[in-house]
């Protein structure tokens, strides 16, 4: 799964303005027309995708996502004979949530 900054800017906003920001950090406003995200904007406000490349994966903000190390901890054998101990989904959960936090520890101590 991938991620995406978005923004939501008032209806008129001077987006040529905001260039000089937008390229310092590699970004650029294409409006994005998504009917369950207007259904809940205020009148006049605009959606927009805020990012040049793909994905915001690799940014800041999208490197804290965890999915991808959390999948490959649950589909591990380790977790499989955890099952077979008759180990709870909750406790599975916990386990590995306790893995990552050891892992970010460690990288932070390095």
């Amino acid at each position: 799964m991938c991620f995406y900054i978005t923004a939501t800017l008032p209806e008129g906003t001077q987006l040529e303005n905001l260039g000089s920001i937008l390229d310092k950090y590699e970004m650029e406003f294409s409006q994005i027309h998504n009917l369950k995200v207007k259904s809940q904007l205020r009148p006049k406000e605009l959606y927009f995708r805020a990012t040049r490349s793909y994905c915001d994966c690799d940014s800041i903000l999208g490197s804290l996502n965890r999915q991808q190390e959390y999948q490959k901890l649950y589909n591990s054998k380790k977790v499989k004979t955890l099952k077979k101990k008759k180990w709870s989904e909750e406790r599975i959960n916990d386990w590995i949530d306790d893995k990552l936090k050891n892992r970010i520890l460690k990288k932070e101590k390095n």
